[in-house]
C-alpha cells in the first residue's frame, strides 16, 4: 500500500502456484537424468519412443508442448528416453511408470474411440479434450437434427476454478469420425459465439451478426 506520495506504508507477499502447470523441463536438466533401470531404459525402437513422446502433446502446455513436438520428430534415442523420463518424473515422482500406463491405456482407448483413416484418435479435437481435462460428466449426442450436422456438447461440472464448463464439437463432412471442437465457454479454448448457426448450417445460409436459429422441428 502506498500513501499519497507514494511511499510504501504496508506490504504483504503470498507464495501461489499457477493450476495445473509443471515447471519447463530443461535442456540442462534432462542431460543429468539416468535412464538405467527406468522403464524407458530397455525400449529401443525409434519409432515406439517417437510416438511415446507425441502422445504427450495434448496433456503438455507452454513450451513443454513444443518440446513433445520435437522429440516425436528427434532421431537421438537419449535424448526421448530423457525427455520421457524427466515428463513423467514431474507427473507421479513416485511411480512414474504406472503414470505413463496409465496414460498410454488412455491413449488407446482414444485411438480406438475417436480414430479416422487420417488421425490417431488422441490427435483429434475430442481425444485432446478427453486427454486434457479427463472423461466429461455428462455427453449429449445429436446426430439426428434438422438442418443440423452431427454434434456432441461435452459437459464437465468443474475444471479447475471454472464449473459447468461445455464443448461442442462437430462433424461439417460427416463422412469419417472427426468431430470439430467448434466451441467451448472454458478459458483458454475457443470461444464462438455463433456456434449454433455453424452447426445448423447444412441446409442454411446465415448473416455474420446472425445469432438465432431457424429452428426446422
Amino acid at each position: 500500500i502506498l500513501d499519497s506520495t507514494g511511499t510504501q506504508v504496508a506490504q504483504r507477499k503470498k507464495l501461489f502456484y499457477r493450476d495445473g502447470l509443471m515447471p519447463e523441463l530443461t535442456e540442462e536438466e534432462l542431460s543429468k537424468l539416468v535412464i538405467e533401470g527406468s522403464f524407458v531404459e530397455h525400449v529401443q525402437d525409434l519409432d515406439t519412443l517417437q510416438e511415446m513422446a507425441r502422445c504427450l502433446v495434448p496433456i503438455s502446455e507452454g513450451r513443454q508442448k513444443q518440446f513433445a513436438q520435437n522429440m516425436a520428430k528427434s532421431e537421438d534415442t537419449l535424448k526421448i528416453k530423457r525427455f520421457l523420463l524427466g515428463f513423467w518424473n514431474q507427473k507421479d515422482p513416485k511411480n512414474p511408470e504406472l503414470a505413463w500406463l496409465k496414460h498410454k491405456r488412455l491413449v488407446a482407448a482414444m485411438n480406438q474411440e475417436f480414430g479416422t483413416h487420417a488421425m490417431r484418435g488422441y490427435d483429434t479435437d475430442r481425444g485432446r479434450v478427453y486427454l486434457q481435462y479427463g472423461p466429461p460428466n455428462a455427453v449429449n449426442k445429436r446426430y439426428n437434427e434438422p438442418s443440423a450436422y452431427p454434434y456432441e456438447i461435452w459437459q464437465y461440472y468443474q475444471i479447475g476454478a471454472q464449473t459447468n464448463v461445455r464443448f461442442v464439437f462437430y462433424n461439417p463432412n460427416s463422412i469419417d469420425n472427426d468431430f470439430i471442437l467448434i466451441h467451448s465457454n472454458c478459458r483458454g479454448e475457443i470461444n464462438n459465439r455463433q456456434w449454433q448457426m455453424f452447426v445448423h448450417n447444412r441446409n442454411n445460409s446465415f448473416g455474420v451478426d446472425q445469432n438465432d436459429v431457424i429452428n426446422h422441428y
